[in-house]
């Protein structure tokens, strides 16, 4: 199977009345379609002439390199997680990732790769709040919330090569052009949690997993999202969540879930997903300890003098600038009054 995916349009606007163009054009507003077709010979998916020409100008630069051993061309550190523990982050030099952001630039501008509907995370005009508004469209009460193991260590190239042979655009490449790239954006047989393009490569590795995913929820009366490795599925009703857990780990095969985080309840409760609370009135929100802390952030800011620097400034432009992107009506207060501020 080929899978290709494309950002949805209207295709037939005739004898629509204006509320129905309407409902169509909201549906369809950003929204990526997936087309499926069978690995037909008579009929291929054929690259075009300007494909070709960027292909063969992709594989030009990637060879160009001096470079013997990329694994050797990262610098590997670790930062704490939120909630506890490290993450090793495996960053690649100045020239490496030049490289690899040409392989991301490639594929994402020139070849317009998208990644499944499902997936909301490093994609753009797709984000955590995104991915929280699709349940909250069809006003889910139960959320079940499943986490890939290793998400980026256990994307491997044999993942990687298998996947690019049935995922446009990535399937117009050569066996050369394959075995080159995957060379170029792994490191020890795997893609780097650091690598500009691993986020692009585990969401074309998953493409087969979304559909599948994606196929099973509608079946069964449920709402499927990811971000990255943070599997959120939702109804309205409570659902036999362990069952479903079961089914989605056959689904993901080479992936294994980390029971241990699962998490299964209603809206009634902490109910925190992606950094945001989904709250029982079914709204998205930062949570009272955000904005209480922007709060009493802004009233330091404007009433103690050694607080009101450009550093902090331009702190609370990001933070408040965030926090009224989630939730405007609430925050652009704040926003206006410290932006009406800036220190002289």
């Amino acid at each position: 199977m080929i899978y290709i995916n494309y950002l949805s349009k209207i295709r037939n606007r005739i004898g629509m009345t204006e509320e129905e163009l309407q409902r169509e054009i909201e549906f369809n507003k950003g929204r990526i379609a997936t087309k499926e077709m069978p690995e037909d010979v008579t009929h291929p998916v054929r690259a075009t002439y300007k494909q070709l020409a960027i292909i063969t100008r992709l594989a030009r630069k990637l060879t160009s390199t001096t470079i013997q051993n990329y694994d050797s061309e990262y610098t590997t550190f670790k930062i704490p997680k939120r909630k506890g523990g490290y993450r090793e982050i495996c960053a690649p030099n100045a020239y490496l990732k030049e490289l690899q952001q040409e392989v991301l630039k490639t594929f994402t501008k020139e070849l317009r790769f998208l990644p499944h509907n499902a997936a909301h995370g490093f994609t753009k005009k797709r984000n955590c709040k995104t991915s929280l508004q699709v349940h909250q469209a069809v006003g889910s009460r139960w959320f079940l919330k499943l986490d890939i193991k290793d998400f980026f260590p256990n994307t491997t190239s044999a993942l990687l090569l298998e996947a690019m042979k049935h995922v446009y655009p990535f399937c117009l490449l050569g066996v050369y052009e394959k075995d080159l790239i995957i060379k170029v954006c792994t490191r020890e047989g795997a893609t780097p949690q650091g690598a500009p393009t691993s986020p692009m490569l585990t969401n074309m590795v998953m493409v087969a997993n979304d559909v599948a995913i994606t196929k099973y929820c509608k079946e069964h009366h449920l709402v499927y999202t990811r971000y990255a490795d943070d599997i959120l599925i939702s109804s309205k009703v409570s659902f036999d969540w362990e069952t479903v857990q079961q089914d989605i780990q056959n689904i993901l095969k080479y992936y294994e879930l980390k029971t241990e985080k699962t998490r299964y309840g209603s809206f009634n409760g902490r109910n925190w997903n992606l950094g945001l609370m989904y709250n029982n009135k079914n709204q998205i929100t930062v949570g009272h300890k955000k904005k209480q802390l922007v709060k009493n952030m802004v009233h330091n800011y404007m009433t103690k003098p050694e607080c009101k620097t450009y550093e902090n400034w331009y702190n609370l432009i990001g933070t408040i600038g965030y926090c009224a992107y989630i939730e405007p009506e609430y925050f652009k207060y704040y926003l206006d009054v410290v932006k009406a501020n800036k220190p002289e």
